[in-house]
């Protein structure tokens, strides 16, 4: 405390005033000087004189307040968060009350403000929703981590791998996810599978039934099989385009697929056509005639989207190898041809390329 060696502490109390200033009695040279007092010093000394204190701010001679401390959370939180390529996102009681720069750019929102307040869950695919739900506690107390997919807000589809950390808040759920794409090591990933179901794309397709096919040439007579190739189109996709729902109904029926048909087969997403299907160790037509027929029964069951229920309009288009069809190119050409018979005839219907 800035006072004259001379003077005492007890003489000052008495003239302390209840603003917390005191008129320190002049020094040697005789000039006054008035400063403020930081009444944490006085603990203890107070109680010894008949005097109200109100606490002060400390000041130094030159009148200039003390440097206090004051760093925003968010300030700090961005510091730390918002470099990372990996997702930060903190959730109160299921909302977003904070997210890094790079789970906005992969869910295409330009500001954090836009999603503010907005809960975490919409983010989510619905058919994720669950395996996140049924996991939380986990993640929150353990150290494991749940796969699920975001929804970004241009109709992409990222899945992302997510790890928690439980935030004690007394009157709120709070915890902070970290993310990272599943296929972040993967650079050639977005190339090869199909953004919106996550199944191999045209591209890929192509690329496997060519090995099919040379694979099949190399091999002698008895040894060699047949190749079944289906393509499917959905003829009123346009009807879920228009409510927004075609990519819901796109990932419910890529699901059935996979799920309904032999593990070996390789299901893809198309460009113009919405389902490539790959069917190897065909034995003969009647066999692969049959597993159409499972095809056509998958689409001609109604798809719920968690709401309401959507019937299905599909055309196929079947080719086999290698009678007609003798390469890649000619499997998918006329697949391509006999899809656009079974279109153009009212479409429902599957139309073989060799019959």
């Amino acid at each position: 405390m800035p006072i004259n060696d001379d003077t005492e502490l007890s003489d000052n109390l008495e003239n302390i005033e209840g603003s917390g200033v005191s008129d320190i009695p002049a020094n040697e040279s005789g000039i006054k000087r008035r400063v403020n007092i930081d009444f944490d010093d006085l603990e203890g000394l107070a109680s010894s004189k008949d005097v109200e204190i109100e606490q002060v701010k400390i000041k130094d001679d030159a009148g200039k307040t003390a440097y206090k401390l004051d760093v925003k959370l968010n300030d700090l939180i961005n510091k730390i968060f918002n470099p990372s390529h990996n997702f930060f996102i903190i959730v109160r009681d299921d909302k977003i009350i904070y997210a890094n720069q790079a789970f906005l750019d992969a869910v295409d929102v330009k500001n954090e403000k836009l999603i503010h307040n907005n809960k975490f869950f919409n983010f989510i695919v619905k058919e994720d929703w669950n395996v996140l739900a049924k996991n939380i506690g986990e993640m929150l107390t353990g150290d494991i981590s749940v796969s699920v997919r975001i929804n970004a807000v241009n109709n992409r589809i990222i899945p992302v791998q997510f790890k928690g950390l439980y935030l004690p808040d007394n009157r709120h759920f709070t915890f902070v996810l970290m993310g990272k794409r599943s296929y972040e090591k993967d650079e050639a990933h977005g190339m090869l599978y199909d953004s919106v179901i996550g199944l191999p794309n045209y591209y890929l397709f192509e690329d496997r039934l060519q090995v099919a096919v040379n694979n099949e040439n190399y091999c002698n007579s008895e040894t060699k099989k047949n190749l079944g190739v289906a393509v499917v189109s959905i003829d009123n996709l346009q009807d879920f385009v228009q409510n927004g729902r075609q990519n819901i109904i796109l990932r419910k029926m890529a699901e059935k697929l996979v799920f309904g048909l032999s593990k070996c087969y390789t299901i893809a997403a198309g460009i113009k056509y919405q389902y490539w299907i790959l069917m190897p160790d065909v034995k003969d037509e009647a066999f692969l005639k049959n597993e159409v027929r499972k095809i056509s029964q998958i689409f001609e069951q109604a798809v719920n989207d968690g709401a309401d229920n959507f019937e299905m309009v599909a055309s196929i288009g079947v080719s086999i190898f290698p009678n007609p069809s003798n390469s890649a190119h000619k499997l998918t050409d006329n697949a391509i041809k006999a899809v656009g018979k079974a279109k153009d005839s009212g479409g429902n219907k599957v139309v073989f390329a060799f019959s």
